[in-house]
């Protein structure tokens, strides 16, 4: 009977609420050490997809109709806009080579550019070979140059004052 007092009075005991609140302590801690609120926003170049543009194959007529219709194509970009991950597409000036600019999962922005260049495919319009360029692309005016706050490498934007 002494033992059964003795047991009883120490699962009741201050003791016992101490080490369940060092071990939930000790896994909070753990899930700090692993647990990043606020993820570090990708750089510009983690984001950007270049495309090489084959247009031998098209005849010249039908190429101008093509590129000229690429940005109007807004069906094709409407999965990529409505979840806000592409940010912009530019078309240099000779139309050999497309760049996408996404905001976010860059880490998938070769497989997104590829979903967006085969529905593109899939319109029934001829469309060129493609091929992926290697990375990185750097942001600049002869690729694709978007700016704002959802990457790490832009510039502050201080307003300018009268």
């Amino acid at each position: 009977m002494g033992i059964s007092r003795i047991t009883s009075s120490i699962s009741t005991s201050p003791i016992r609420y101490l080490g369940v609140g060092l071990i939930a302590l000790a896994v909070l801690a753990s899930a700090s050490v692993t647990f990043e609120p606020h993820p570090q926003k990708p750089a510009r170049s983690d984001c950007i997809v270049g495309v090489d543009l084959e247009w031998s194959q098209i005849p010249v007529q039908e190429q101008n109709h093509i590129r000229n219709t690429m940005f109007t194509w807004r069906k094709s970009e409407a999965y990529f806009l409505a979840k806000n991950l592409l940010r912009g597409i530019s078309l240099t000036e000779d139309g050999s080579r497309i760049y996408f600019q996404f905001s976010s999962d860059c880490a998938q922005k070769k497989e997104m550019a590829i979903t967006l260049l085969k529905f593109w495919q899939s319109s029934g319009q001829p469309f060129p070979a493609y091929r992926l360029v290697g990375d990185p692309i750097t942001p600049s005016p002869s690729t694709i140059d978007l700016c704002n706050d959802e990457w790490r490498d832009c510039p502050s934007l201080v307003p300018l004052v009268p």
